[in-house]
């Protein structure tokens, strides 16, 4: 099966009246041969945010900070919890985390490290969901 019938099958098979994850999805394209980052098609998490709660209006999405910068780390670290509604257990967990930095050239981002440790966490848990 070719990538192009995969994504089809995926989306098949999470059809949600009303939400189109195509029309969300962005190209990545790789950083290069000796990154981690591959190239491919990426649904941001807002998307994802938007499909689950489009699927499961009682869904909840919660989010606790396990660690922050200290002397020894620059590290935020966030867990996100999925569950189809308040009275039910989670159905996803995931941790996301991203280092903290004022050097922009850096990493551009590394000023909000900790939206962008809760931004990967709950992205995360809802491709587990």
């Amino acid at each position: 099966m070719d990538k192009k019938e995969e994504n089809k099958n995926i989306t098949r098979l999470h059809k949600i009246e009303g939400f189109d994850p195509s029309k969300y999805t962005i190209d990545i394209k790789p950083l290069g041969p000796n990154s981690a980052q591959q190239g491919g098609k990426y649904l941001p998490v807002h998307a994802r945010i938007m499909w689950f709660k489009l699927d499961h209006p009682d869904g909840t999405i919660k989010t606790e900070i396990i660690s922050v910068p200290d002397g020894s780390s620059k590290l935020y670290i966030v867990k996100a919890t999925i569950a189809n509604n308040l009275t039910q257990p989670a159905i996803a967990t995931a941790y996301g985390s991203h280092g903290a930095t004022d050097d922009k050239k850096a990493d551009p981002f590394g000023a909000k490290a900790l939206e962008c440790a809760e931004t990967e966490a709950v992205g995360r848990a809802l491709l587990f969901a």
